[in-house]
């Protein structure tokens, strides 16, 4: 059975009904299947780990995806899918190969174990929007590696078959051979032509004879350089080669064509012999060896042509066509073993591991041979625990590393003329609200005499009064009292039960003979826009510089500058409907090795006022990056009751 535990800082465990781990030799992901108790809590993303009997740790990773919520069947990926998930936004300039490898192995959280130091240098290797895995795998393919993630997630880079495992694995006693051997055929080779590097050749001088009137000679290869002497009968003097543009001469050259030319007035007279042409030229260092195998069998004939630039010699040319065949003449073989006995513990990808069957015969031999485990696949269930081992022969060929690894690496190189530049932005938002009030600033109170009633209030603020003996209205500036109630929320001016109330929020409300009605005061849009406007003239006026810098403390109505500003340049603000909009490009030039994690808008170019700060997402600033930087702030307004 296999306990499985969630990593979330608590002891949730369960027992597994059934596992499954299968882990493949440098492939996208390691994965388990496992099914837990419907009561278990296993949610999409849980990072959990599968133990043994002996609550050892076989296997980590994170869960993505649970086939039926029912009876729990989860599907776990090892951490190795970290790689997978994350792209890079990076160009590489003289980075080793395996430095990519590590950088893309911590970029995903991972930690890198190596002791493999190349030698290489990789001038420019553009990783914009790859895959991590997939940056990885080309640095694998120069360097001829393989790597695993384990369950404690250590990504180790090694070359294949690197460590040896000490169990034997003999057919028929502690192990089975499923479906027997497969022999590969793609690589099979029993005739390979090498082709070496470019060799100068100094061909021996050669003699024309002249006529009198042939001006155009040709040679018997395209030449490198030459030098041609005419004899006139005193001896062979060399002629002036004529080039164009530079100087006149006895004769032209056509290298594309084998050819050289003598111009009027340099025809050699008739003679025997008496041109002498000496050149050089260059050919490639190729030999092509046969496997014995063909001799007796042509149907047996695989032909390949390899070409190994760093192959100098006409004897490393040999030595590299002998060791080829050796490898690829008969098929790699390759298969799986079945064990239910062997610990399962004791076994990883990418070990050697001797393999004997003397059961079976290939090319008339029985097997015994090292072979790489290429896959591990272990099932634990109610019949106890089995393990299936695929193994097969490597397919890298190791004439010499070093050498093979810099011709990979100038194959890269030839492929990669120049990196896209990375164009990152960096994108804050504000808003600002505008609150507008309309509210009364000065209120008396009156209070009248008790044998008076008024009629109305008329422009100047006195009542229109009569006495009760209707005698006619008169001016009575003495028939009441005045009070200043400034600021007061509200006001009632009563008088034989008529009454004037006055809200301060800037409605009035007016109550006569119990008869009520509401009129709201605002500001109108004309003066809002108005306001606005005149807001966003003055930062456009202010607002001249904007600042970067590498410290994401949350921003708080205090701060008078950025956390750590390590970049300023000037701004561009323009107002766009009822945004502000500033923007700024950070060329390749500007504030490289430093991450962005803020920006900051001021009104000067040093010590400054800050106008407004906003976090932003690290973006991590190189030569080959261009950040564009944008704020937008936006102004909204509203009548509110203040």
């Amino acid at each position: 059975m296999v306990t499985i535990v969630k990593e979330n800082g608590t002891s949730d465990t369960d027992t597994c009904t059934w596992n499954k781990i299968d882990k493949i030799n440098n492939s996208d992901v390691d994965y388990a299947y496992v099914n837990v108790s419907p009561a278990f809590n296993l949610q999409m993303k849980d990072e959990v780990s599968l133990l043994d009997v002996n609550q050892n740790e076989m296997f980590g990773g994170y869960v993505r995806s649970i086939k039926n919520q029912l009876l729990k069947e989860c599907i776990v990926f090892g951490y190795d899918i970290l790689l997978s998930d994350i792209e890079i936004q990076k160009n590489f300039e003289s980075y080793s190969p395996e430095g990519i490898i590590q950088y893309c192995v911590e970029e995903a959280g991972l930690v890198y174990v190596s002791t493999i130091s190349s030698g290489l240098t990789i001038p420019l290797y553009p990783a914009k929007d790859k895959k991590l895995k997939d940056v990885i795998n080309d640095m694998h393919s120069i360097l001829g590696t393989v790597g695993k993630t384990d369950k404690d997630k250590n990504y180790t880079l090694e070359y294949p078959g690197a460590s040896f495992n000490s169990t034997t694995l003999q057919i028929g006693q502690n192990c089975e051979l499923e479906n027997g051997w497969n022999l590969d055929t793609d690589n099979l080779c029993t005739q390979v032509k090498v082709i070496g590097a470019i060799e100068n050749i100094i061909a021996e001088p050669v003699l024309f004879n002249g006529t009198g009137s042939q001006t155009e000679y040709e040679l018997a290869t395209i030449f490198t350089s030459i030098k041609v002497e005419v004899d006139s009968g005193s001896g062979f003097i060399e002629q002036t080669p004529q080039i164009s543009g530079v100087q006149s001469g006895d004769y032209e050259i056509s290298k594309e064509i084998k050819k050289f030319v003598f111009q009027s007035g340099s025809i050699p007279s008739v003679g025997t012999g008496n041109i002498r042409v000496t050149y050089d030229y260059d050919r490639e260092i190729t030999y092509t060896e046969a496997s014995e195998i063909i001799e007796s069998d042509k149907s047996n004939l695989h032909q390949k042509t390899v070409k190994r630039e760093y192959l100098k010699t006409i004897e490393d040319v040999e030595a590299f066509a002998s060791d080829y065949l050796t490898k690829y003449s008969t098929p790699l073989i390759s298969g799986t073993i079945k064990s239910d006995n062997i610990n399962i513990s004791n076994f990883e990808i990418n070990q050697s591991i001797q393999v004997i069957d003397n059961t079976r015969k290939i090319d008339g031999n029985f097997v015994n041979k090292t072979l790489i485990i290429k896959r591990l696949v272990r099932e634990f269930g109610s019949e106890g625990a089995s393990l299936l081992i695929e193994v097969g022969e490597s397919t890298e060929f190791g004439f010499n590393r070093g050498q093979e690894q810099e011709y990979r690496l100038k194959q890269l190189e030839e492929n990669v003329t120049t990196a896209e530049l990375l164009q990152f932005g960096a994108k804050t938002t504000d808003s600002i609200t505008m609150q507008f009030d309309s509210d009364i600033t000065d209120i008396e109170k009156r209070t009248f005499a008790s044998d008076t009633f008024y009629l109305e209030e008329n422009s100047s603020g006195t009542r229109n009064q009569m006495k009760e003996d209707g005698t006619g209205p008169v001016m009575r500036e003495a028939g009441y009292t005045s009070e200043d109630v400034t600021g007061s929320d509200d006001v009632r001016v009563t008088q034989d039960n008529i009454n004037d109330r006055v809200t301060m929020a800037g409605d009035t409300r007016v109550t006569m003979s119990h008869v009520e009605a509401d009129t709201s005061s605002i500001i109108t849009s004309i003066y809002q826009n108005g306001t606005r406007d005149n807001f966003f003239t003055q930062l456009i006026t202010d607002m001249s510089h904007i600042a970067v810098g590498d410290d994401n403390t949350a921003p708080v109505i205090g701060d008078t500058g950025l956390g750590n500003e390590t970049y300023i340049k000037a701004v561009t603000v323009t107002q766009t409907g009822l945004n502000l909009v500033s923007k700024a490009t950070l060329t390749t030039t500007e504030n490289n090795s430093n991450n962005v994690k803020e920006l900051g808008l001021f009104d000067a170019a040093s010590g400054g006022n800050l106008y407004l700060r906003d976090l932003t997402t690290v973006i991590a600033k190189d030569s080959d990056t261009e950040i564009r930087l944008s704020n937008i702030l936006t102004v909204n307004t509203t009548n509110e009751d203040l």
